[in-house]
């Protein structure tokens, strides 16, 4: 009986042995949309005599080089925003620096908590000690490259892969002109090229 009993605790105490799967840093709990909401509570139980309950997530292992940006969008600008919409985030610890982000992901699924989670990438920026669980003020809509020319998406016309508008001729045929298009947001596209400001163009396609 005392050598099944000593196999049994030789065998417990392989199992105890925990190999991290991968590089990185350890943080208490688990992480709940970005939020460590275990973390204080399981600190207390990693010491002597202290009791893991089963199942029980104790530890995770982040890396903070492949970090993703987490929000919560409100239920009124769900219809303003679409994957591939841009826009920047300013991180808390530096509210003065602006990195410019991209939604990736938006969920359609209310939370239990209210609102709609949004996954963003964004660029990094060297000069910022960002980790796992800061936060940040998102804003989309704003790309961060400055002034753009913008023209209503409707007047903005597709032949193959080819684009164009129409310029208004007194007393002549509208010019038919190719443009060179960037992101939109279901109303309005950037115009990269092709158009100056003040131009003006048709709202719809001449007979």
């Amino acid at each position: 009986k005392a050598e099944k009993k000593f196999a049994d605790l030789t065998k417990d105490l392989e199992n105890m042995s925990i190999t991290a799967p991968a590089d990185g840093i350890v943080y208490y709990g688990a992480c709940e949309n970005g939020r460590w909401t275990s973390g204080a509570v399981v600190a207390k139980k990693l010491m002597p005599t202290g009791k893991l309950s089963a199942n029980e997530v104790f530890i995770t292992i982040v890396n903070p080089g492949r970090m993703q940006l987490r929000a919560v969008a409100a239920e009124t600008d769900l219809a303003n925003l679409k994957s591939g919409a841009r826009g920047t985030a300013a991180p808390v610890v530096a509210p003065d620096k602006k990195l410019a982000v991209k939604l990736e992901e938006l969920g359609f699924v209310p939370q239990p908590g209210g609102g709609f989670e949004a996954k963003l990438s964004f660029e990094k920026d060297s000069s910022l000690h960002l980790m796992p669980g800061m936060n940040a003020k998102v804003s989309i809509g704003d790309s961060g490259r400055g002034e753009v020319l913008l023209a209503p998406k409707d007047a903005v016309f597709s032949e193959g892969k080819k684009q164009f508008v129409y310029l208004p001729k007194d007393g002549a045929k509208p010019e038919k002109r190719a443009v060179k298009t960037g992101e939109n947001d279901g109303k309005m596209i950037e115009i990269l090229d092709g158009l100056s400001e003040g131009d003006k163009i048709l709202a719809a396609k001449p007979e």
